[in-house]
Order: structure tokens, then C-alpha cells, then sequence
């Protein structure tokens, strides 16, 4: 039974789901991206609203046909030279806005997706429209911040806001299994409902071997630390690198140098531009030093493109299924430069670990393998909700 069929036979009606992301959905990244996807997976079997927090109006929006869109803006957080202190007040204008754009929504679930700090508006609402709760829980919020720096009354507050946005959901997706058995003593409503990809976009091409040169990639955007860290990795350790790899740095990218060794994407506007510009490469660096969940996909779609991953230990993370030195390489920091040049020129071991990752994703990865999981947890909710009128 395909997912089309599937969701046909689990959802007879069409229920109203209202999806809240604190993000703009104009732009590529791992919220967006993985909204988009579990739209798919609902199949056009829901009636779909997004609340985002975005400058873009409605009619910019690429890839939500026949969804609404109401996008509340975010004026304070895009200017980069505005104190941290006052894009708080931010955050308490989100809720606001968010809590009375929801009053004014017809819903029977809402899907947040990873939005902590929009919660209380989420929850507030739904004592008085009655709605359920999906909470998709993409990291641990806690740890990552403590990575980030945060300590004392700050990591504290993280401490209790990550517990709380779990306790009250009506149900949690987890996208990992570490941040599945981190949470679920808080809430045993918790499913495991990994990243996926569309395989067929992400898709593996044939490669030029006769070349003596190689290309490998860092995927951005590069905003935050992590990725920054990436880019300090390379910039630093360039000339450690074979002279005939080059580079290839894909996404946003401010902090750019003049190597003739390094080339840049910009901002790639399309899903497809990007899988494309991934599948041709010889293999990807995630040269991960925090240790979060956070690259699940820039692990995960090279390797369903049967890229070769090289990558640290901090970057596998909340990824299941995968075995290094099968599926991907891993070595630490110091080790990469001098693992790549060992090991990229091998024609046949590249082939190979890419093919291994590629049957990886197919098996665990892909739209198939959870479309079934979250259509159920749908109809579980939405059963739940009209037992009380009987």
C-alpha cells in the first residue's frame, strides 16, 4: 500500500491541522524543511494552516499549494545589529500574535513544529478551542544550549521550559531515539518519528572518476556556531588537504575568503537545485563540534544522494540505524584532513560506503517508512477528541 493509499485508509475525513513553525518558511532550513516534508506525508488528507514567523507575505511562498499561510512577523530578529536583550521582546509579541491568529483558527490538532517558546500561546488556546497538541521535538533543548554556552538561572529556565512544552503536549515526535529516551519520562505519549527525505529527490547520480581533482562540500546555511565552526574547521585546515580536493560551500554564507581552492553557492532558492548540487559531489565534511542532534540532515541527504560522509563523532548524535566505517566515515577533528586524502582517491571504498548510506535511507530514512507512524498518532488524537461527544 503506497502513502497515498495508506493515509486514504486511515483518515476518512479531512481534520483541520494547524502547523506553528518560529521560523521563515520562505527560506531552506531544518524546521522548514522538515514542515514541508510532513506535509507530504499527510498527503493533501488534512486541511492545513501554517503560522510562521516571517516578513514575507503569504504570495512568496514557494512549495504550500492549496495551504494557508499566515506569516506574523519578525522585524526584530532580522536585523543583526539589535541587542539580544531586545529581540525578546520578540518573543512575547509571537505569543501574542500567535495566540490570537489560533483563537481565530478553525483547528482540531496543532502541530508545532519544535516551537518551545511559542507554547504557552499553543497550550493557552487549546483550553479554550479545544484543539490537540502535536510537539515535535527535534532536539534536546537544554543540552544544546549548554553546548551553546548558557549556564546557571539561563540553563535552569531551559531546564524548565523543555519539560514543561513536553508534559502538555497532547502527544511528542521525536526525531531521534536519544532525544526520545531523554524526554519520555516527562511524557510516555512520545513516538519516534525520524527525519526523512524524498529519495527520489534526493537521489544517487553516476560520478567522473577520471579526474584527478575531487570536490567536497560543507552544507550551511552557516548562522549560528555550529555551522560557523564548520567554516573556521576549513579555513584553517585547508592546506592540510590534498591540493587537488576543492570545496564547495553550499548555502548562505557571509563569512567568505579568497582561496582559489574554495567556491560558493549563495542561497540555493529549490529543494531539487540543492539535491542536484549535493548528488555531484565527492563527498561531504561535517566536521560537527557540538554535541547535539542538529546535522541529521546534513548527514542524511548526502547519503541518500550515496555521497560519502566524513564526519566527527559529535555529528552521529541522534542518528540511528548508521554504522561508521560502513555507512560513513568518522574520525576525529584533528584526523579528517589527513582520512580524506587517504581515502577519497579510492574509487571503489567511496562507491561503496555512499552505496551502504543510500540503502540506509531507503530502509529507515525514507517517506515511506513514516508516513504510517504519523498518520496514526493523527487518527489516535483525533479519535481521542470526539469520544467526549458520545
Amino acid at each position: 500500500m503506497n502513502i497515498k493509499q495508506q493515509s486514504r485508509h486511515i483518515i476518512a475525513d479531512k481534520p483541520k491541522v494547524t502547523f506553528v513553525v518560529f521560523d521563515d518558511i520562505s527560506f531552506t532550513n531544518g524546521y522548514t524543511t522538515r514542515l514541508r516534508r510532513v506535509l507530504e506525508l499527510f498527503n493533501g488528507n488534512i486541511e492545513a494552516t501554517i503560522i510562521a514567523s516571517s516578513d514575507n507575505t503569504p504570495s512568496k511562498f514557494v512549495g504550500f499549494d492549496g495551504v494557508c499561510v499566515k506569516a506574523l512577523g519578525r522585524w526584530l530578529l532580522k536585523y543583526k545589529s539589535v541587542p539580544f536583550p531586545f529581540k525578546l521582546i520578540h518573543l512575547i509579541i509571537w505569543n501574542i500574535e500567535l495566540a490570537y491568529v489560533l483563537l481565530a483558527t478553525k483547528c482540531d490538532v496543532v502541530y508545532s513544529v519544535w516551537d518551545p517558546l511559542g507554547f504557552a500561546s499553543v497550550l493557552m488556546i487549546s483550553r479554550i478551542k479545544k484543539y490537540r497538541v502535536i510537539l515535535e521535538v527535534h532536539d534536546i533543548f537544554s543540552l544544546d544550549h549548554a553546548e551553546s554556552g548558557h549556564s546557571g538561572i539561563l540553563l535552569k529556565l531551559d531546564r524548565f521550559l523543555e519539560r514543561f512544552v513536553v508534559r502538555n503536549a497532547d502527544y511528542n515526535i521525536a526525531l531521534s531515539q536519544n532525544t526520545l529516551e531523554f524526554y519520555q519520562p516527562y511524557n510516555p505519549r512520545m513516538e519516534f518519528v525520524p527525519v526523512c527525505f524524498d529519495t527520489d529527490v534526493f537521489r544517487a547520480t553516476s560520478k567522473d572518476y577520471t579526474s584527478d581533482s575531487r570536490v567536497v562540500g560543507l552544507i550551511g546555511p552557516f548562522e549560528d556556531i555550529r555551522q560557523k565552526h564548520y567554516l573556521e574547521f576549513l579555513y584553517s585546515r585547508i592546506d592540510d588537504f590534498d591540493m587537488r580536493i576543492h570545496f564547495l560551500v553550499i548555502g548562505q554564507c557571509d563569512s567568505k575568503i579568497n582561496n582559489g581552492r574554495i567556491k560558493y553557492t549563495g542561497y540555493m532558492a529549490s529543494e531539487q537545485e540543492y539535491a542536484n548540487q549535493l548528488a555531484q559531489l565527492s563527498a561531504i565534511l561535517v566536521p560537527e563540534g557540538v554535541s547535539t542532534s542538529g546535522p541529521l540532515t546534513r548527514v542524511l541527504q548526502p547519503m541518500s544522494c550515496a555521497v560519502p560522509v566524513f564526519a566527527t563523532p559529535k555529528a552521529l548524535i541522534g542518528l540511528d540505524y548508521v554504522t561508521p566505517g560502513i555507512d560513513l566515515l568518522v574520525f576525529e577533528e584533528n584526523q579528517i584532513p589527513g582520512k580524506v586524502n587517504e581515502l577519497i582517491f579510492n574509487n571503489a571504498l567511496m562507491a561503496e560506503i555512499g552505496s551502504n548510506g543510500r540503502k540506509i535511507v531507503e530502509r529507515y530514512y525514507s517517506k515511506e517508512a513514516s508516513a504510517g507512524k504519523l498518520l496514526k498518532i493523527l487518527q489516535s488524537l483525533l479519535k481521542e477528541s470526539a469520544e467526549p461527544s458520545k
